[in-house]
Parts: structure tokens; sequence; C-alpha cells
């Protein structure tokens, strides 16, 4: 008698442990996916985050580019002007 009771005592044991163990997979591998779908989301504002980096490094630099032709476009049309006053046309 005293050896089937420790007998199921440990089969007892036995099973709170697999069902604790079981238990706590289960936890781990929703947790996990959890982890993945942030992750993944973390990784797409990055993506996106680079993305609007680059768009405003071309726009700075369009800006500059436009800048410097309109400067261009000024010192021609003002060269114009002077050679206009020097030499007019008849």
């Amino acid at each position: 008698m005293k050896t089937n009771a420790r007998l199921l005592k440990q089969s007892s044991d036995k099973d709170d442990m697999n069902a604790k163990s079981l238990s706590t997979i289960l936890h781990l591998k929703q947790r996990n996916e959890e982890l993945d779908k942030e992750s993944a989301v973390i990784k797409q504002k990055s993506q996106a985050a680079q993305q609007l980096s680059l768009a405003a490094r071309l726009a700075s630099n369009a800006k500059n580019r436009v800048g410097e032709e309109a400067l261009k476009e000024k010192e021609v049309s003002s060269y114009l002007i002077v050679l206009d006053f020097e030499y007019p046309f008849p």
C-alpha cells in the first residue's frame, strides 16, 4: 500500500510538473510570437524613417541646386543688362 501511495504521489507530482512545463512552454511561445510581431513593426518603422531621411536629403540637395541655378541666372541676367547698356541694340 505504501508503495502504491508513493507511486501515485510521484505520478501526480510528474503530472503537475508536466502541466506547469506545458503552461510555461505555451506562454513562452505566445511571448515569442508577440516579440516577432513587435520586431516586424520596428523594422518597418526603421525602413520608413530611412526613406524619410533620404527624401529629406534629396530635397535639401535639390533646394541647394535651385539656389545655385537662381544665383547663376541672376549673374547672367546682370551681365546681359551691363552688356545691353554698353552695347545697345540699334
